[in-house]
Formats: C-alpha cells, sequence, structure tokens
C-alpha cells in the first residue's frame, strides 16, 4: 500500500512538474519576445534621432553671403533719341544661400547593423535668393516706354545677374567644402553613438560663372 501509494504521489508531481516547465518556457520566451521587441523600438527611436540629426546638420550646413549689383539697360527704336529711347539703371541687393538639397538625396537605415547609408544625388547648389530691386534711374521716352512684361523680365534679368555673381565667386564650391567638413564632424558623431555613416557622392564640380 505505502509503494502504490508513493507512485501515485510521484506520478502526481511528474503531472505537475510539467505543466510548470512548460509555463516555465512560455514565460522565457514571452520575456526574449518583449526585451527583443524593446531592442527593435530602441533601434527604430535611435535611428530617428540620427536621422533627425543629419537633418538639422544639413539645415545649418549652409553658406550665406551677400551681393550687390548695378545693372543698366538700354533700349531704343527707329533712332536713338530722347522720345524713342527708353533706360533703366537697376540696383540688387541680394542673400544668397547656398547648400545641399536634402530633397534630392536619399538615405537608408539598417538598423540590425547600426548602419546609415547617405547617397547625394547632386551638388550644393542655390538654395535661396532674397533680393531687393531698387530703380536707380528710370527714363522712358514718350514712344518708348517699358511694359509691366519688361518691367517683370528686368526683375528676373537681375536675379539671374545675381545667381551668375555667386557662382563666379566660388559660392557653391565654398558650400561644397562646408558639407565636407560637416560629414566628418556627423561620422564622429555616429560612431560615438554606435552607429555607422556612409556617405557615397556625387562627382566633384568645379563651378564656373
Amino acid at each position: 500500500m505505502e509503494l502504490v501509494s508513493l507512485i501515485k504521489q510521484t506520478a502526481g508531481l511528474e503531472n505537475i512538474y510539467y505543466p510548470i516547465r512548460n509555463v516555465g518556457v512560455i514565460c522565457k520566451w514571452i520575456v526574449c519576445l518583449q526585451n527583443d521587441d524593446a531592442k527593435k523600438s530602441n533601434q527604430v527611436v535611435e535611428s530617428t534621432v540620427m536621422l533627425e540629426k543629419l537633418r538639422n546638420v544639413f539645415k545649418i550646413a549652409v553658406i550665406e553671403s551677400d551681393y550687390s549689383e548695378l545693372i543698366t539697360v538700354k533700349d531704343h527704336f527707329w533712332v536713338d533719341i530722347s522720345p524713342f529711347r527708353k533706360q533703366a539703371i537697376i540696383r540688387v541687393k541680394a542673400t544668397v544661400m547656398a547648400g545641399v538639397n536634402m530633397d534630392s538625396s536619399s538615405v537608408n537605415i539598417f538598423e540590425k547593423e547600426k548602419k546609415i547609408v547617405l547617397s547625394f544625388q547632386s551638388m550644393p547648389d542655390i538654395l535661396s535668393i532674397d533680393h531687393q530691386i531698387d530703380y536707380y534711374d528710370l527714363q522712358q521716352g514718350t514712344f518708348n516706354q517699358f511694359t509691366p512684361e519688361e518691367m517683370t523680365k528686368l526683375q528676373t534679368f537681375a536675379k539671374d545677374k545675381i545667381r551668375s555673381a555667386a557662382i563666379s565667386s566660388g559660392l557653391l564650391n565654398k558650400a561644397e567644402k562646408r558639407r565636407d567638413e560637416m560629414l566628418q564632424q556627423l561620422e564622429l558623431l555616429f560612431k560615438s553613438s554606435g552607429w555607422k555613416l556612409e556617405v557615397v557622392k556625387v562627382q566633384p564640380q568645379y563651378y564656373k560663372g
């Protein structure tokens, strides 16, 4: 009787042990999943932070310069005398910003490798031209006056002259140099955070006016 009772008790313990062991395995599996999800979540947060740092860097990695141009436009028809002549002397003051257009670049994030690949599809370019035009001297003949369309063309022409002046001054080359300097700093920043930055650039250009 005692032997049979002992066997029954042992069998009962075995029946209890297996479910408990299974529960333990399931709990361990759940914890692993939670840890894995936490790691993935952390990686997503990290990659988002890295991407934001990347964008913020290129927001400040711009070159800004001021330009001033004096443009003279003359025109006449028939004969070059006052009633048939028109002339405009335009003074243009502008602030030009050059840098990297992030919209023309692509960013690929590899979270497992903790790597970001930045591919530039274009070189630094003129980002904005904030200009002001003053008509320093506007002369119009009785039979030859500036039309609204011509005034619009004058403004476009003045803005194009500023753009050419900016390129001739080497502004885009300076922007390219600034971009490379910022990339070096960015690589060090990413490295200190456990990330790697790889940069793919188009062939460098030397801008001429």
